[in-house]
């Protein structure tokens, strides 16, 4: 069937073929492999649809059944995740049902069971973000797919955001976790803030040689924080860093050395605009 005619089935019966699309784009996980997918967003807010999606979100996930798997995931990465507060609403209890779904008796600790054990997880997450409209985070762990939302949706100001950036900056050590980035995002909306933030981890990382963690910091400042008075606390760690550093033959070293050089001249360059326009 076409998208119109999805569109114009009745409610119920467009309901009753909920469970086979999901089925068909259950491989593509969390983007939308047909307009199926769409369509079904459009209508979460059905009494039938919520109905056919809680149902498919509470059946049994079994030991090794990866189809089962890919449909619940469907329904909850490619559906549920992307509707709005007002619309998440009536799959509280499907989303409570599925965050408390024990695995445990799983005799496979395999790729299956640790996606499953993500699934759960994220299902509690989404919940807790539906049921308690002030519930702000920032992630314990990578796997969760939730708490970014919550700060895009619920932080709109520089000293909301004040409390939860030493967790986002905790992220930045290590490009390689998939948090980096949307916390690095989220750091970015209110660079002068985050920029008093970074010089205090800065410090830290000096302390403890922390090269890869000292590379990002100034990276972030770099990039995501207009060159002016908010770089001044970070310019003294800065210095410190490449007193530390400079004359060393380590290749990494030499390469923050140079990075953060310069870092200092294009501060010191805003410095002398600064005193040649006063």
């Amino acid at each position: 069937m076409n998208r119109e005619q999805l569109n114009t089935l009745d409610e119920k019966v467009f309901a009753q073929k909920v469970p086979t699309m999901l089925w068909a784009d259950r491989e593509t996980l969390f983007e939308d492999g047909s307009e199926d997918i769409v369509i079904i967003r459009s209508r979460a807010s059905e009494p039938a649809t919520v109905e056919a999606l809680s149902t498919v979100l509470t059946s049994a996930i079994e030991d090794e059944d990866y189809d089962t798997l890919r449909v619940h995931q469907k329904a909850l990465y490619s559906v549920l995740f992307k509707l709005s507060l007002k619309k998440l609403q009536p799959y509280r209890p499907a989303l409570a049902a599925l965050a408390s779904f024990d695995i445990s008796g799983f005799s496979h600790r395999s790729s299956h069971y640790a996606q499953t054990s993500i699934l759960i997880q994220n299902a509690g997450l989404l919940e807790r973000f539906a049921t308690d409209s002030k519930a702000v985070w920032v992630g314990k762990d990578k796997f969760d797919m939730v708490s970014d939302r919550t700060l895009t949706e619920r932080v709109h100001t520089a000293e909301e955001m004040r409390q939860y950036m030493p967790k986002l900056f905790h992220w930045l050590a290590d490009a390689n976790n998939p948090p980096f980035t949307p916390c690095r995002d989220q750091l970015a909306r209110f660079p002068e803030t985050a920029a008093v933030v970074a010089a205090e981890f800065l410090a830290k990382a000096n302390e403890e040689k922390d090269t890869e963690y000292q590379h990002f910091l100034i990276d972030f400042v770099y990039d995501c924080v207009p060159v002016g008075k908010s770089w001044m606390p970070m310019r003294e760690h800065v210095q410190a860093l490449v007193k530390e550093l400079e004359g060393s033959s380590d290749e990494d070293d030499e390469d923050l050395v140079g990075e953060a050089n310069e870092w200092l001249a294009r501060f010191e360059q805003w410095e002398a605009l600064r005193k040649e326009q006063d």
